[in-house]
């Protein structure tokens, strides 16, 4: 071999037994020259990192007895040996981290009268027997050898009947929530060389989608796995292959019984038996239990403290048993959706003395609703409000206008053939506000002939009520606070009626 020196960059030449030369440039890899016919030379390989090399800093060069070719360079130590084709396979023999060798740049190759090759450096010598190192580029196999639960020995064959391989490893095994923390153990079966030293590289599908890292470690733990199918995977490969078929073992960690399928089914079949038991007693008892009516009692009491009349929570519980009753059970959720939030609002509103305006239009929206299912009544409702009121700032009794919409509901308009509208109109005067309740209905002579004693005197009381109300809340005895108008049409026949409701107003859109 002969080298050159210049501006700190090494040139080596380095001439092979069969003829051929090597030149070795800085950063560049190998260049293999050989001689034509005329004896003059030509470039027959050139071989760099995308060729095998560990490194393109190649420091020294020499050839062993079995013409293989063997190269130090910053990464490690690469041999070159002629294939069955006649071209070079690669194989990195060693790295540098396992020379434990500090000045790397200063390594030389030197083979020796008897074959052996001579490693040196500042720091150490070392020698390698050729005749011992058979190269190959066979890629060894990798074996999963144990599998640990908890990290410590299992002996699968009490938790699992199927058992596979030499080392009775357990197939597709389903484990407990708890059992959750594994310690896997793998080896790499390498005949290629007397030396090998695999590295290895895993990961865990689906948490990790990307392998790891290459290691020589030949274990891997994992802690606290959450619930899931799982797939581990680990390869190997030595100094000369690449990666080997992965090995594979299956494993799934079953959620706790609270979280399966058929727990959940069980839990929600109980809930609807109960649920349906309950609802079974409680029409049961409202259509003959003496308890259950004395308790409607006392929520009609209760109702109508909170302004609301009784009648209507009575009347809509008959109408949500018969609706069950007739299996008309869509229509019945939908009845029972909007009456528990008609009673969630009157509840909420009945502990303030003053709402805005748009709840209480909110909450007669709902009333409607509800009263026109009930009395299967098809009714156009209408709201009429200026732009220059702004209803959230508008403060109001709650439901103060309740009674007025029964009464055009219930005697004006459901005893009427025909359209039916009622229509609800907003207007300032001054510093009061004024809403008109407008119905087609059949007017309060002819539903008076028709009514009832009973409902009568409920009128007259919820009327009486709501005055009272009213003027307290005013607190102005000089004006009327409720005046009605019986409505004719151009033939002198009744068309409806009209209820002014005047309201003080409580503008304070601060407090808003």
């Amino acid at each position: 071999m002969a080298e050159k020196k210049g501006n700190n960059l090494d040139v080596y030449f380095y001439e092979a037994s069969d003829g051929a030369f090597w030149i070795t440039f800085p950063g560049l890899g190998l260049f293999e020259y050989g001689f034509k016919k005329n004896k003059s030379p030509f470039l027959k390989n050139h071989i760099t990192i995308n060729d095998g090399l560990q490194s393109n800093q190649i420091v020294s060069v020499t050839n062993d007895g079995q013409n293989r070719l063997w190269i130090a360079n910053f990464a490690g130590l690469d041999i070159l040996q002629k294939n069955k084709a006649g071209g070079w396979e690669i194989f990195n023999y060693v790295k540098a981290e396992d020379f434990n060798i500090s000045a790397i740049d200063n390594e030389k190759l030197v083979r020796d009268v008897k074959g052996n090759i001579w490693l040196s450096s500042p720091d150490e010598i070392i020698k390698f027997n050729p005749e011992n190192i058979g190269l190959s580029k066979e890629t060894p196999r990798i074996i999963i050898e144990k599998v640990a639960l908890a990290f410590k020995e299992t002996d699968w064959s009490k938790l699992t009947d199927s058992l596979y391989s030499y080392y009775q490893l357990p197939r597709n095994p389903a484990l407990n929530y708890n059992q959750n923390s594994l310690g896997i153990f793998f080896n790499a079966i390498d005949l290629s060389t007397s030396n090998s030293n695999p590295e290895y590289s895993y990961k865990l599908l689906p948490l990790d989608t990307s392998w790891s890292n290459p290691s020589k470690i030949k274990s891997v733990s994992f802690a606290q796995l959450p619930e899931g199918k799982y797939q581990f995977m680990v390869r190997t490969k030595d100094r000369a292959s690449g990666w080997s078929k992965p090995a594979v073992f299956g494993f799934t960690i079953k959620p706790p019984f609270w979280a399966r399928w058929w727990f959940r089914i069980i839990i929600l079949a109980i809930a609807a038996l109960i649920i349906i038991s309950i609802f079974r007693a409680r029409v049961k008892k409202i259509r003959g239990d003496v308890f259950i009516e004395n308790q409607l009692k006392e929520l009609e009491m209760k109702a109508l403290k909170a302004q609301m009349n009784p009648h209507f929570i009575y009347n809509a519980l008959n109408s949500i048993q018969a609706l069950v009753a007739n299996d008309k059970k869509t229509e019945g959720i939908h009845y029972i959706g909007s009456f528990s939030r008609l009673l969630r609002q009157v509840l909420d509103n009945s502990e303030n003395n003053a709402i805005s305006l748009d709840k209480e239009l909110e909450t007669i929206g709902l009333y409607i609703q509800l009263e026109s299912l009930r009395l299967d009544m098809q009714l156009r409702y209408e709201k009429i409000i200026p732009e220059n009121i702004v209803t959230e700032f508008e403060k109001i009794p709650p439901l103060i206008l309740q009674p007025f919409i029964e009464n055009a509901l219930w005697h004006g308009l459901s005893r009427k053939d025909g359209e039916k509208k009622i229509a609800i109109t907003i207007s300032l005067n001054a510093d009061w506000l004024i809403c008109d309740i407008t119905d087609n209905g059949i007017g309060r002579n002819k539903a008076n002939e028709l009514a009832k004693n009973s409902a009568a005197i409920h009128q007259s009381k919820g009327i009486s009520i709501t005055r009272k109300r009213l003027i307290d809340f005013n607190d102005d005895e000089r004006v009327t606070p409720i005046e009605f108008t019986d409505l004719y049409d151009e033939g002198k026949k009744p068309s409806g009626t009209q209820v002014t409701v005047r309201i003080k107003r409580k503008f304070n859109p601060i407090s808003a």
